[in-house]
C-alpha cells in the first residue's frame, strides 16, 4: 500500500511516532513488556526470534516443554475503534488527555485510494 500524504503530514506522524517512542521507552517508568518487539527502536524481529530460541533452548536443557501460539495482527489495527484506543492510551499508558485527543483525531476520518 502506498500512502500519498502531506509533506506536513508526514512531518507531524515524524514528531508523533519520536515523542511516542520517548514516552513508552521511559527507562524511569517503563510501560511496555521487556521483551516487546513491535515498533521499537533496538527491536527487531531478528531479536524476538533470539529470545525465542534462546527460551526453546533453556527449556529443552531444563527438560521442560515449550507450547507457542503464534497470530498475526498485521491487520488487526485496521479494527481498532479510535475511542476505545484513546482511552487505553489515557488509562494505561499514561497519556494526556491532550495526546489522547491528538491520536485519535490522527487516525479517525482517514481515507485511501488505490
Amino acid at each position: 500500500m502506498i500512502s500519498v500524504l502531506p509533506a506536513l503530514s508526514k512531518i507531524l506522524e515524524k514528531i508523533l511516532l519520536d515523542q511516542i517512542s520517548e514516552h513508552l521507552d521511559n527507562p524511569n517508568r517503563p510501560l511496555l513488556a521487556k521483551h516487546q518487539s513491535g515498533y521499537r527502536k533496538g527491536f527487531s524481529t531478528t531479536t524476538a526470534l533470539v529470545k525465542i530460541t534462546h527460551d526453546i533452548y533453556t527449556n529443552l536443557d531444563q527438560n521442560r516443554c515449550t507450547v507457542m501460539v503464534l497470530v498475526d495482527f498485521s491487520l488487526a489495527f485496521n479494527c481498532v475503534n479510535h475511542r476505545r484506543l484513546q482511552n487505553k492510551l489515557i488509562s494505561e499508558f499514561q497519556f494526556s488527555d491532550e495526546a489522547g485527543e491528538l491520536v485519535a483525531a490522527f487516525l479517525s476520518q482517514r481515507s485511501q485510494a488505490v
